[in-house]
């Protein structure tokens, strides 16, 4: 009589296939995200200010798709620099921005609704360390956004918020509060 073949092997062989695929990824990706949270900001804005006293940066997606929240502390002496020729990109907050900020928000926390839940590829799930209040807002404050819009060619709609780098710094606390999104 005959022995059939079970085809064990082949499949001992798929599993550890598979694992390997699956697992080579993920470590470099976890090397490329611990990377970027130990790491100090390279950040050009962040850059030209003093320096913070902490900061942290989370990250969802990667690429082309992302959305990333940070918060940086400072000390007192950052408050001169809003006022010194250092200071190249911010400007005070006013009546007139309140609103396009708001504008902004709410397209930022859309996104943010998004990172809930996330597994080890997409990365942070940044609902939970999201702290920025919106009652945080006055005109003792310092804001600077980057905005690319787009227009999608086929329905001819323009997308205003499709990707940007906006930074807020608030004065009571000495937070600069860091929000991007990139779709």
């Amino acid at each position: 009589m005959e022995k059939q073949k079970t085809g064990k092997p082949f499949l001992a062989v798929a599993i550890i296939i598979a694992i390997i695929v699956r697992i080579v990824p993920l470590a470099a990706l976890a090397v490329v995200f611990i990377s970027i949270d130990d790491e100090p900001t390279e950040d050009p804005v962040i850059m030209t200010m003093p320096d913070y006293v902490d900061g942290h940066e989370w990250i969802h997606g990667f690429w082309q798709d992302f959305t990333s929240y940070g918060e940086y502390r400072f000390n007192d002496e950052i408050n001169q620099y809003f006022y010194s020729e250092e200071n190249i990109y911010f400007k005070p907050v006013d009546s007139d921005i309140k609103c396009q900020i708001n504008d902004l928000l709410d397209d930022y926390e859309e996104w943010v609704k998004l990172t809930e839940n996330p597994d080890i590829i997409t990365g942070d799930d940044i609902s939970k360390v999201y702290n920025f209040k919106r009652t945080q807002i006055d005109d003792s404050d310092w804001y600077y956004c980057d905005v690319d819009g787009f227009e999608n060619v086929d329905t001819e709609e323009y997308h205003m918020y499709a990707g940007y780098d906006f930074y807020y710094y608030d004065s009571q606390s000495r937070t600069l509060y860091y929000m991007q999104n990139n779709i």
